[in-house]
């Protein structure tokens, strides 16, 4: 811990950011969830109940075509991949490169379907935008490669990058599934109150 930060705050400090972090990481695992539950059924409508017969083969999409060959891949030789096997192993990372141009452009804009409560004027590269910013953040944060604690304006830096994430991740669940919003921690803004306090 620098010297900028004071040392009677150091274990508070760290005590409060790991609280927050771990608040952070329900919110996006909501998201996370409905996104993948809805847009499964944004599929459904779109190529009923086989749809991952008609993307791997008739579609030919390279994304699903990848995501399908790692699920495989962790798995035994017997394994058959279904919907619902897929849905459960896709990763985070699939459900926001749903968005990216290309992919979005070869499923006909159907994608965007899954966020039914967004505003008009937000289009698919705004959600895509934000969805990916917060699963990179995701990934920052559960592979611990954001250092916090070593100085004030770094901790003050992280800090900023936790309410974005936070907000952002609101966000994006108000468009998919307002009613889930219930679901996530409400003292997310007290504790980084609390937390800013300790600077």
């Amino acid at each position: 811990m620098s010297s900028d930060l004071n040392e009677n705050n150091a274990e508070k400090l760290l005590k409060a950011i790991l609280e927050l972090n771990a608040l952070i990481i329900i919110g996006l695992s909501v998201l996370e969830k409905n996104v993948r539950q809805t847009m499964t059924e944004v599929f459904e409508v779109a190529w009923g109940p086989k749809w991952l017969n008609h993307v791997l083969g008739q579609q030919d999409i390279s994304l699903f075509k990848a995501e399908a060959f790692l699920i495989n891949k962790r798995h035994s030789s017997q394994f058959v991949l279904t919907e619902k096997g897929f849905v459960e192993g896709a990763s985070l990372g699939f459900w926001v490169e749903l968005l990216n141009r290309e992919t979005y452009k070869q499923l006909k804009g159907i994608p965007i379907h899954a966020f039914k409560y967004r505003p008009p004027t937000i289009k698919r590269s705004n959600l895509y935008q934000s969805f990916k910013e917060v699963k990179d953040f995701r990934n920052q944060l559960v592979h611990n490669r954001i250092q916090i604690g070593s100085s004030k304006r770094q901790t003050v830096r992280f800090i900023g990058m936790l309410q974005k994430a936070g907000k952002d991740t609101r966000t994006l669940i108000s468009y998919v599934n307002p009613d889930a919003l219930k679901l996530l921690p409400e003292d997310v803004d007290i504790k980084i109150a609390a937390l800013e306090k300790l600077l």
